[in-house]
Order: C-alpha cells, then sequence, then structure tokens
C-alpha cells in the first residue's frame, strides 16, 4: 500500500506499507532497496528486526517503508 502523504506531514512525503512472506524476504527487500538507493546518490537507514516482524525502512527523500510479517 502506499500512503501520500505530501499534503499532510512535514517530515515525510510517502509510506510505503508492505507484508514479507518470511525474514529472508524482509532482508532481501532492504537489501536490494538499499542498493537501488546509493544507486541514486542516496542514504537509506533502518530500524527494527525482522524476526520482530517489523522493519522501518527510510530511503530517503522522504519515503519511508514499514516491511511487516504476516503475523504482525
Amino acid at each position: 500500500m502506499l500512503l501520500d502523504l505530501s499534503q499532510l506531514n512535514a517530515f515525510a512525503d510517502y509510506f510505503v506499507i508492505a507484508t514479507v512472506d518470511n525474514i529472508r524476504q524482509a532482508r532481501a527487500i532492504v537489501d536490494a532497496l538499499g542498493e537501488k538507493v546509493r544507486t541514486l546518490g542516496g542514504k537509506m537507514d533502518s530500524e527494527g528486526d525482522a524476526e520482530g516482524g517489523w522493519l522501518l525502512v527510510d530511503a530517503g527523500r522522504g519515503v519511508f517503508v514499514h516491511l511487516f510479517s504476516l503475523e504482525s
């Protein structure tokens, strides 16, 4: 799901909310996203723990990605 927050909020333009099937998939998504962000000259930060069921990725440029496990 993509939420456009550009008109509501000063710190974020978009939230991407996704469900992952397993820990490996979450890590693969974070790795691929990090490669893409670096390719575009940006910097990415992440918080949370895939084993805990939730990861937050700050992809820069006002884009935040929330990855949830099926259980969460």
